[in-house]
């Protein structure tokens, strides 16, 4: 034995092995009949050659042809019937071609076996070759004609074929034929004394291993993806080995020959070290410059959804991520339909909650129940549901051994897809639960899907899922923090009781006492113009506390429309300059002009303003200082950024106790007399209910900041 039976050898075995174990996948599919059936010729064809490599002498190497020439001979029509299984042409035509094949295949078998096929053996090197007589050189164009038709049928079967995953399975076929074509030509050549090593052996071993691959894989990788990580590699490989050489030659250069040589571990190990170092930042430069030269289009919207994967986690409402989510990717991998289910906990089924291109009639006909055969499915599989890949295996698996019921589910399932227009169903996952389904139709373009297509779907799937679930928690945040809050209200109102009895009591017993001495002292002066004067002031003093517990009880909605902040901020100053005069309270406006106009009930924020200025006024009782100052803001979550308009009220007064501060928000806490411990509480109900943020900064002795922030969007 010699390394040159080594390839023979490895690819005997190995077409063996690919035909048994593709075999043992579905024994009753004629595809994979047919396939055994040739890598069993191929084994035979290797086998062959291996005689005609170890064979002593010429006569050795004729009685070992005689016997396993038969490979050679049986495979044009074991390569015409795998075709024909494959392309599921089985026309009149066609089946004649195949039985004209083994005809011919019969005929040279017989001539082998008399000993005509090849009257001559000669040896090249280490191996003989049978000498191309007459009817050597008539197999030979036997040869040529029905490999020829056998890729005629496959080129049309690729014209003819809609479906993505068969045409890639077809280009596998094409890629794997034309290779194994050329390189086993080689192995005649030397026949007709042309001297070059036959490569016909090792071919059939990359042809049957790709074809096994293009049967059993059915989400295939694509053809163009080969040929970009192909010229990634060896783009890589060219770069590194360019590395490698500067580096020798600067040490060569700069420590001379002698000294080189003995230092070549140090450099090798120098060299490795850099390598290694810079392999993988490399790799990534040289594909993004692969990507942008000669796969822009696919680069550009890679690189979208990519950025759109990390900013979908920002978005806290529900309904709008949902809609984001399918317009985006809908949108930029131009596919026409597309639709997000997702679990309802009522009906227990996977309902539409958004979509793109749908009827509206769909939106309630189209669900799916945890029993249905594509949730079931999804759960188990934990991967993309591809319709054409499902379709392909089932078909290739005779309905899979389904009962009837199961395969009434299936067709009902397929049914329900083909109306959504659905051909991907990307599982959302969470924490192994499936939380919803991503269905989206092809391309418009027709173009299939690849694998790196498969690829970024999922990871976008996969961060959709956490965003949808974040915002499920987030509704349901808010909607406990609702109910906390009226619970706070009715707390807040049983509090009341007491307090209410306080505040309306001092107010009553005066009003009660006037009324009392009216009968006598009506006619006294002096009466009527303290009757004039205290009463309604008692009055307006019960009724300015039921209004403001009217306003904190009473759980109004917000009505937006476009306000200024400044001019909300100048009505209240124009109706207490009185009062802001009478106090000695100067007030400076230091106003933003590139403030724009916000969205937001002008009411509710002229209530929150005038809860603040009158705060102010009544912690300055000696004159001061306030001032108004507006502008914008950001803050940055993660890569998003989120704009404000700030409002600050900085006045010069008392100040507000440390300790105070923690309840200065809460119902009825207030530190002034006659207080009702309302206003605040309320303005803090209103900036919330308006997505923005209010919070007081204080020292006693030098003044308090109100900073009210509001968004733009």
């Amino acid at each position: 034995m010699s390394l040159n039976t080594l390839p023979v050898i490895i690819s005997a075995v190995g077409n063996l092995a690919l035909g048994l174990f593709v075999y043992t996948r579905n024994k009753k599919n004629e595809l994979y009949r047919a396939f055994l059936f040739l890598c069993l010729i191929l084994t035979v064809w290797n086998i062959n050659i291996l005689g005609l490599i170890i064979a002593p002498t010429k006569v050795f190497a004729w009685y070992w042809a005689k016997i396993f020439a038969i490979g050679l001979v049986l495979v044009p029509p074991a390569a015409l019937r795998l075709i024909l299984a494959f392309t599921e042409y089985r026309g009149k035509f066609e089946k004649q071609m195949l039985y004209v094949s083994y005809g011919f295949a019969l005929f040279f078998s017989i001539l082998n076996l008399s000993g005509l096929f090849v009257s001559e053996f000669f040896k090249v090197g280490n191996q003989y070759f049978p000498r191309a007589g007459l009817m050597f050189q008539l197999y030979i164009l036997n040869f040529i004609l029905f490999i020829g038709y056998s890729m005629l049928l496959v080129f049309r079967k690729y014209n003819q074929t809609i479906s993505g995953i068969k045409r890639n399975q077809i280009s596998y076929f094409l890629m794997a034929a034309l290779f194994t074509a050329l390189v086993g030509s080689t192995n005649f050549l030397p026949s007709f004394e042309v001297k070059i090593y036959p490569l016909g052996n090792m071919a059939t071993i990359i042809f049957t291993s790709i074809v096994a691959y293009a049967i059993v894989k059915h989400r295939l990788m694509d053809i163009e993806v080969v040929i970009r990580k192909s010229v990634v590699y060896a783009s890589l490989t060219v770069s590194i080995t360019a590395i490698y050489a500067v580096i020798v030659g600067v040490f060569h250069g700069v420590f001379g020959i002698a000294r080189f040589a003995q230092g070549s571990l140090l450099v090798n190990a120098l060299a490795a070290m850099i390598i290694a170092l810079s392999f993988q930042p490399l790799r990534n430069r040289i594909q993004r410059t692969v990507d942008k030269l000669f796969f822009k289009d696919k680069y550009d919207y890679h690189k979208t959804l990519k950025d759109f994967s990390g900013a979908m986690t920002s978005i806290l409402s529900l309904d709008r991520l949902l809609n984001l989510i399918v317009n985006k990717v809908t949108e930029v991998i131009h596919i026409g339909r597309g639709c997000l289910m997702l679990w309802d906990e009522e009906t227990e089924q996977f309902r539409i909650k958004a979509g793109q291109g749908l009827r509206k009639e769909s939106f309630d006909k189209i669900y799916f129940t945890k029993s249905n055969y594509l949730v079931d499915w999804l759960e188990r599989e934990k991967r993309i549901f591809n319709r054409e890949e499902v379709e392909l295996f089932h078909e290739g698996k005779e309905s899979s051994g389904m009962h009837s019921e199961q395969q009434k589910e299936f067709n009902e399932t397929l049914d329900k897809l083909k109306e959504l227009g659905s051909m991907l169903c990307i599982p959302l996952m969470v924490k192994g639960r499936l939380i919803g389904i991503f269905s989206l139709d092809t391309k418009m373009s027709g173009e299939k899907f690849t694998t790196e297509d498969l690829e970024l779907l999922s990871t976008v799937a996969n961060q959709a899922a956490i965003a949808m679930e974040n915002a499920k928690l987030y509704e349901e945040m808010r909607e406990i923090e609702k109910n906390l809050h009226r619970a706070d209200k009715l707390t807040a109102l049983g509090t009341l009781a007491s307090s209410i009895a306080h505040e309306i009591r001092n107010p009553l017993v005066s009003i009660k006492t006037f009324t009392q001495l009216a009968p006598r002292k009506f006619n006294s002066q002096d009466f009527l113009d303290k009757f004039q004067t205290i009463v309604p002031e008692e009055l307006q003093r019960m009724e300015t506390i039921l209004n403001q517990l009217l306003n904190f009880s009473r759980p109004s909605q917000p009505e937006f429309y476009s306000v200024s902040v400044e001019e909300v901020i100048d009505s209240i100053l124009s109706l207490m300059n009185t009062e802001l005069s009478r106090s000695n309270i100067e007030v400076i406006k230091l106003y933003d002009k590139d403030v724009p106009q916000i969205r937001a009930d002008g009411e509710q924020l002229r209530q929150v303003f005038m809860n603040i200025i009158m705060n102010a006024i009544q912690a300055m009782p000696e004159g001061g200082e306030l001032k108004i100052i507006t502008g914008l803001e950001q803050e940055f979550v993660d890569t998003n950024t989120s704009a404000f308009v700030a409002i600050r009220f900085e006045d010069t007064g008392c100040g507000i106790a440390e300790e105070n501060l923690y309840n200065l928000f809460n119902p009825f806490f207030t530190t002034k007399n006659g207080g009702s411990g309302l206003g605040l509480s309320i303005s803090r109900r209103i900036i919330k209910e308006h997505n923005g943020d209010i919070n007081v900064e204080s020292r006693q002795g030098e003044g308090t900041t109100f900073t009210v922030k509001l968004p733009l969007n």
